[in-house]
């Protein structure tokens, strides 16, 4: 299982905020925490893994995977049976807010979770039938907007004489914080997933 490692520029000391008053709030299974926080954490329990890489002899090849990193606004979709229940933000760490119809005009977000293309090995193949079916899986990922889309974006906002934003992560959260979901399936978001809990 990977670690959840959302954003890095969250403050050392605020993961997120508390729901306003008449919002609802989101439980994920495990809390959400910053990957700040949590690489600190790690460093204060030794970071053995860390500084194992630096004990390598200058000769010795090592292997990375990397992946890009998407600048979003961090969320966990909690599948049950293979349907999607709900949606939160981050918010404390703890709890955030409940943000599922917001996150449902998302096309990249499914509604069902269904098995597409081969899968080779059969008995990975039926425990993921078995889990999609009669489990309940919470996905992580990042609430996104393409660079080209916000500044198109942006550009119409400033036709009509209103408020622009600063960037595309910021427009993401408002999209998704905002209490109008006609709103948020107006603007060109999309999701990328990167762990399951």
């Amino acid at each position: 299982m990977l670690p959840f490692t959302p954003r890095f520029c969250s403050s050392l000391t605020e993961t997120g905020r508390r729901p306003d008053e008449g919002e609802d709030e989101g439980k994920p299974r495990r809390g959400q925490t910053s990957s700040t926080t949590k690489f600190l954490r790690n460093k204060s329990e030794g970071g053995k893994e860390r500084e194992a890489l630096f004990d390598l002899a200058e000769t010795q090849e090592v292997e990375y995977f990397a992946e890009l990193k998407i600048d979003g606004f961090a969320v966990a979709l909690i599948y049950e049976n293979g349907l999607f229940i709900i949606g939160a933000t981050r918010g404390d760490g703890k709890v955030g807010e409940d943000v599922t119809q917001n996150l449902k005009t998302i096309e990249s977000i499914p509604l069902k979770l269904e098995l597409k293309g081969n899968v080779l090995d059969k008995k990975i193949k039926d425990n993921l039938k078995k889990v999609i079916k009669k489990g309940k899986i919470e996905i992580r990922g990042e609430v996104y907007m393409e660079r080209a889309d916000f500044e198109k974006l942006n550009k119409e906002l400033e036709k009509k004489e209103e408020k622009i934003y600063a960037n595309p992560r910021n427009l993401a959260a408002g999209s998704i914080r905002q209490l109008n979901p006609k709103l948020a399936g107006s603007r060109p978001l999309k999701f990328l997933a990167y762990t399951e809990e």
